[in-house]
């Protein structure tokens, strides 16, 4: 064990899962203060991929070189994280956290549908304490586990698609700065698609929002999330993958803990129980065991 040697890569992850487990704070406090909805998603992306432009055009040839896979994979991921984004100003915190959560379960569906992954002992008591969990949360009033509104929605389509995203990255050659250019263009443009699909383009914020606190608010969570993604690419890279997937799991102790304290949002005995069902799950998927990594190839 290389204690010593992982401990500052994850003092670093921890800080980051943190971080991601109160983004919802500051993105209400946006959405509030002159950039409702998916204007402040939208905004958000933008500004983060402006700051990324440099990046991108000293990378413009390997960009190019990439292909076509670069770019699906991007898609999915990208329209994954605008759409977990955009869940928290739909639904309630908890809710957004624990069903975009389930995303291991679908990811282990598709290395069994997709790359012929066997489903193992734990991996199948994983999926089903999943399952299960998601069961709590979504069927609490009518027993039946569908989406009870717009954001349970986003939060289970962006787990769908970051779960396939998974899948493609798994066997993906792509540096990672090329992935993150990508997938800021595609969430960027989910966002805009969201952003017309529901009206909100044709009611642009006044132009004195552009000098509010909710712009300060939103120009500094770009500039403090951008480099957060490289901060937890570059301590990814350095721990195993169980501890990264454990230490992850802070985003969703940190969120709903901080939710309950600041918000009044329902938690009940269903959302509880869903809690406990979905870490769980997620428990089990990090430390049982694992099929072997397939060959990375360009996609």
């Amino acid at each position: 064990m290389n204690t010593g040697r992982d401990l500052f890569p994850s003092t670093v992850l921890m800080a980051c899962a943190t971080a991601w487990g109160l983004f919802w704070l500051p993105l209400r406090f946006v959405s509030e203060n002159g950039f409702p909805g998916a204007w402040s998603t939208t905004l958000y992306f933008l500004i983060s991929l402006v700051l990324l432009s440099p990046v991108m055009i000293v990378r413009r040839h390997e960009l190019r070189a990439e292909g076509l896979g670069l770019w699906i994979t991007g898609f999915f991921s990208g329209g994954a994280i605008a759409l977990y984004t955009l869940a928290f100003l739909f639904t309630t915190v908890a809710k957004a956290l624990l069903i975009f959560y389930v995303t291991p379960v679908w990811s282990t569906i598709l290395g069994c549908l997709l790359l012929g992954e066997r489903l193992s002992l734990t991996r199948l008591i994983a999926v089903l304490l999943g399952l299960a969990g998601l069961w709590a949360i979504l069927g609490e009033s009518t027993g039946i586990p569908l989406p009870q509104n717009l954001g349970d929605v986003m939060a289970l389509t962006g787990g769908l698609l970051w779960a396939y995203a998974a899948v493609r990255l798994n066997r993906s050659t792509s540096h990672s700065l090329d992935w993150i250019s990508s997938f800021m263009v595609a969430a960027l443009l989910i966002s805009l698609i969201c952003l017309t699909l529901n009206g909100q383009l044709l009611s642009p914020p006044a132009l004195e929002d552009f000098t509010s606190w909710g712009f300060v608010a939103l120009l500094g969570l770009a500039a403090a999330s951008l480099p957060a993604n490289f901060a937890i690419l570059w301590a990814t890279n350095k721990l195993s993958p169980g501890r990264v997937g454990l230490l992850m799991l802070l985003e969703v102790v940190v969120g709903i803990t901080v939710a309950a304290f600041v918000t009044d949002e329902h938690y009940g005995t269903a959302e509880a129980m869903g809690t406990v069902l979905i870490l769980a799950a997620a428990l089990v998927d990090i430390f049982g065991p694992h099929p072997p990594s397939p060959t990375k190839q360009s996609q």
